[in-house]
């Protein structure tokens, strides 16, 4: 039993034997409870399940505890950045209206999910105020609410992954975007070693890293990769940081299709 009297098995009790759907949820419902002992525990194991996928329907809960936004600390806050004026609501705006316009989560115009949208983008855009806005963020936060979070939970989430040391995800963001010039020349590197035959065939062809996997990294694959496919995605970088999380996927997917790039 935890500390606020839920009971939970310890971790080496589901590696036992096939656990069944009942087991499935009684596996992440216990890790939602305990994630710190349970990766202490048996990382392995407890990333291993990760990488297969989690349930949809606890996703929401299991990305807040793993990105460690599960307080409330930024409520009250969000209320207040709410009040206030941003520079960037117009270009937010037009953004909004471009985003997922295929999911009726977001395609009515002024609806509640371009609303909510629009309010944890404009909040952000205050809260930050080096970052501000930038385009294609919203293909973040994005996939973030359709997991059922409120706008507050979002923004806590979106914050961590910003500005914690264990995603360190907001260089990319930040004027001149150092983190995204680093991801593209680590990228370069890989898929000229991994890849090489692929490699000197865009080169060939002038076709370079920045003209498509600059996009990958700035949306997380959202923008026009399937979502299944980006939840999974999600699944793992709160897992394991967006920096080997995003490489990985954007080697596995050249590679995938090596044979009719060339």
């Amino acid at each position: 039993m935890d500390r606020k009297g839920i009971t939970t098995k310890p971790l080496s009790e589901f590696m036992k034997s096939d656990m069944g759907p009942e087991g499935e949820d009684e596996f992440w419902e216990s890790m939602i409870t305990e994630f710190k002992d349970y990766f202490m525990d048996i990382p392995s194991y407890t990333l291993q399940k990760i990488r297969g996928g989690i349930p949809h329907h606890l996703r929401g809960r299991v990305w807040k505890v793993m990105s460690g936004a599960d307080n409330n600390q930024l409520d009250t806050l969000y209320d207040q950045l709410l009040e206030e004026e941003s520079p960037f609501e117009k270009q937010i705006l037009r953004d909004v209206a471009r985003t997922f316009p295929h999911m009726s989560m977001f395609s009515e115009k002024k609806g509640e999910g371009q609303k909510m949208l629009f309010n944890l983008m404009k909040a952000y855009s205050l809260y930050d105020t080096e970052v501000g806005y930038c385009q294609g963020l919203c293909f973040i936060v994005g996939p973030l609410l359709m997991q059922r979070l409120t706008e507050k939970e979002a923004f806590a989430i979106f914050v961590h992954t910003r500005q914690t040391r264990r995603y360190a995800f907001r260089s990319l963001f930040t004027p001149r975007m150092p983190g995204v010039n680093l991801m593209m020349y680590q990228f370069d590197y890989f898929l000229k070693t991994y890849l090489p035959a692929l490699y000197g065939h865009l080169l060939r062809h002038n076709v370079v890293s920045t003209m498509y996997a600059s996009q990958w990294f700035l949306t997380i694959f959202a923008y026009n990769f399937p979502l299944p496919l980006v939840f999974r995605i999600f699944d793992i970088l709160f897992a394991e940081g967006p920096g080997v999380t995003i490489l990985r996927f954007s080697i596995a997917i050249l590679r995938r299709n090596q044979s009719r790039l060339l």
